[in-house]
């Protein structure tokens, strides 16, 4: 099958009309190409804003995600500043703890000897 619209029919078809009906024609395919040529440069501007605000957002999304890991080892750090602060806590206590024990055990010692004085006297 062949396209009822082929280039050679179109010539034939454009080389039959007459003179005014060509002019027509012709300007007709010249507002089109202005038409076509408005409608190419809007869709280039659209374009170039699209692009332009394509680009902001990856610049926002850029300072958004630094924001965000930057919190995120601000976190970390807090945490690991708040785990080294449980850990000497911890070791503080046990020694402490073991200090009083120490001391406890002193004071049994203290009191026995007290005990022994007393009972020699």
């Amino acid at each position: 099958m062949e396209n009822a619209a082929t280039p050679s029919k179109i010539a034939v078809k454009l080389e039959s009309l007459p003179k005014e009906e060509l002019l027509k024609f012709i300007k007709k395919q010249a507002l089109n190409a202005k038409e076509l040529k408005k409608k190419i440069d809007e869709l280039n501007e659209e374009l170039a804003i699209e692009a332009s605000e394509n680009a902001r957002l990856q610049e926002e999304k850029k300072d958004w995600l630094k924001h965000e890991i930057s919190l995120e080892f601000e976190k970390k750090n807090k945490f690991l500043s708040k785990d080294n602060e449980l850990q000497l806590a911890a070791k503080l206590g046990k020694e402490m703890l073991a200090e009083n024990d120490d001391l406890h055990g002193e004071i049994e010692e203290m009191q026995r000897e007290h005990e022994e004085v007393i009972q020699v006297f």
